[in-house]
C-alpha cells in the first residue's frame, strides 16, 4: 500500500503504511542508471538507488551499506 509519485519537476511525493507521507526531490543519472531521492524529512532519510525499468514495472536496488544494498522496491506504474 506504499506509493511514490515522480513528478516533472524533479519532485516526489510519497504515502501509504507504514512510513506515512513525505516529499522532496529526487535527480536521475542515465549513464549510471541510479536515482538519488532527497527527502525533505531530513538527511537520515536520503537514498540512492541502481534503478531498471521493465515494460511498466520500476525496480530501485538499495545503494551504500549491507542492508542498503540488500533492499529492492518494486514499483507498479499507475496511469490516471
Amino acid at each position: 500500500d506504499r506509493w511514490i509519485e515522480f513528478k516533472d519537476d524533479a519532485t516526489f511525493e510519497s504515502g501509504g503504511g507504514p512510513q506515512g507521507a513525505n516529499s522532496g526531490s529526487y535527480r536521475v543519472d542515465n549513464q549510471q542508471n541510479t536515482l538519488h531521492i532527497d527527502s525533505n524529512a531530513g538527511e537520515g532519510d536520503d537514498s540512492n538507488w541502481r534503478i531498471q525499468f521493465r515494460e511498466d514495472l520500476l525496480y530501485m536496488r538499495g545503494i551504500g551499506s549491507n542492508r542498503q544494498e540488500m533492499t529492492t522496491v518494486i514499483s507498479q506504474r499507475v496511469v490516471d
